[in-house]
């Protein structure tokens, strides 16, 4: 109760020192207008989004908080800066917005949303300025110092609960009536208590009542996940062409389809195939570069850069499903072969197929649900024959440490959930009267015969553990 008491006082004093620096940062904003450090940062957004990597160099600012000038960090962004202050060793995160980014009207109502709102980092501030007769959002938000799921280096059931968490944020985004454009690990962070929040708003678009959006409002940058969203684009003349909203869900779906092998696997597939396409464009700009240099270039050069277009236009067009392995070792599992199939069916090649995030959802916690209750034997019912049987033992006395060894080795018997089949556990002393080790692969195998058939008859390697334990430790 102490430690609960004195984590709640802890905790106040982070969201106080935040809020003081959401209100340093907000005093920057006057009669409407940006002033001081604000209004240099606002004026640099262009330069961001034309020179990144060199205006993070060139940064160093500071910010009067308190009776201390503090250093302000830019820490990058895909399209929209974000920087961070530290004050009082509490890091707070802030972010410069152009109401051209982003769809604003539906962030808004996001955040109002009581479903919603808990999917996004914390909220200290969100004020509205004027910068150069351009209209521009100041939001001040939680810090979330462990990163996103690009870098999780967690077991497989926290990267299990992860996927499972990215399924939630799509269904009830789709269920308020939202579609998001751009579903990858590099959008999804995770706030220092383990929730797993959106990074990414500029993607948000609120849907609510509409069959179609006009292409335009998309994410300025759509992501390799989207890539064929833009092969259902219709064009109508005298009208905008637009994109209809079932078809950014189909492409959702895949890209989350994507997202979840990734996380699962640490395979970073579509990174993977940008690299290689920024590298044959690289290729192809020289080649040509060097043909218009020199006119009179040998045939064979200029049959290669042809040859390096279409090898170009052909990974513009190639499905990234086709690189997944999805004989990895985390779907070896009842719960990872329930994942494989979520995945094949997200990616699917036929559209309509691919299921909705509430029924991937509800698929995987199926998977969870059955794989704890229906295939674990009872431990109580073990525990009470075994310590039966080493109470009628001449000579046998209960001792704490052979209820500990009893107790270890009825959870030994449990089937494993979420390792892969093959991850052997140390050799465990047994009790004496414990089970023999064929009564263990009798009961094993009824337990695995029921999980077969829920998930298809998942590799059988789960008797060797069990076997392993027949030689007990030295």
């Amino acid at each position: 109760m102490v430690a609960t008491s004195k984590q709640i006082k802890i905790e106040k004093e982070k969201k106080k020192h935040a809020l003081q620096v959401a209100e340093a940062l907000t005093k920057q904003i006057k009669s409407g207008e940006a002033t001081g450090v604000l209004s240099g940062i606002t004026d640099n957004i262009i330069k961001f989004a034309l020179k990144a990597s060199e205006y993070i160099v060139q940064f160093q600012e500071t910010m009067p908080i308190g009776n201390k000038n503090v250093p302000i960090k830019l820490l990058g962004g895909s399209a929209i800066p974000i920087y961070s202050i530290t004050y009082k060793d509490v890091p707070v995160v802030f972010r410069v917005i152009s109401e051209h980014d982003i769809d604003f009207p539906a962030y808004i109502r996001a955040r109002k949303h009581n479903v919603l709102n808990k999917h996004f980092p914390e909220q200290y501030a969100l004020e509205e300025f004027m910068h150069r007769s351009q209209k521009y959002y100041l939001e001040v938000v939680e810090y979330c110092g462990r990163q996103d799921l690009r870098v999780v280096n967690n077991d497989f059931v926290s990267r299990i609960q992860y996927v499972r968490n990215m399924l939630q944020i799509m269904a009830d985004l789709r269920a308020a009536g939202f579609c998001f454009t751009d579903f990858k690990p590099g959008n999804f962070v995770i706030a220092d208590d383990g929730r797993l929040v959106l990074s990414d708003v500029k993607s948000l678009r609120d849907v609510t009542g509409k069959d179609a959006i006009p292409v335009n409002e998309l994410s300025n940058n759509i992501s390799v996940g989207y890539q064929f969203l833009l092969d259902s684009v219709s064009n109508n003349p005298g009208s905008k062409p637009m994109v209809s909203i079932q078809e950014i869900e189909y492409e959702s779906r895949y890209s989350l389809g994507i997202s979840i092998y990734e996380v699962l696997t640490g395979h970073f597939i579509v990174s993977e195939h940008m690299k290689a396409q920024a590298a044959i464009k690289d290729l192809v700009n020289k080649s040509e570069t060097d043909a218009d240099e020199r006119p009179f270039s040998s045939f064979l050069q200029q049959q290669a850069t042809t040859g390096l277009g279409e090898t170009l236009e052909r990974m513009q067009k190639e499905d990234l499903s086709e690189h997944m392995n999805l004989e990895h070792e985390v779907f070896q599992s009842p719960v990872g072969f329930a994942l494989k199939e979520i995945i094949l069916s997200l990616t699917s090649k036929t559209k309509t197929q691919r299921m909705e995030a509430q029924e991937a959802l509800t698929r995987l916690d199926l998977a969870i649900g059955f794989t704890q209750t229906s295939s674990a034997p009872s431990s109580t019912e073990d525990d009470q024959s075994v310590e039966a049987s080493s109470s009628n033992s001449p000579g046998s006395v209960k001792t704490p440490e052979s209820k500990k060894i009893v107790k270890q080795y009825s959870q030994a018997e449990l089937p494993t959930m979420f390792k892969r089949a093959s991850s052997a556990p140390a050799p465990e002393r047994e009790a004496p009267g414990t089970p023999t080790v064929s009564d263990k692969v009798d009961k094993f195998k009824r337990s695995g015969s029921f999980l077969s058939k829920i998930f298809s008859s998942p590799k059988k390697e789960k008797a060797k553990p069990v076997m392993e334990a027949e030689n007990p430790a030295p």
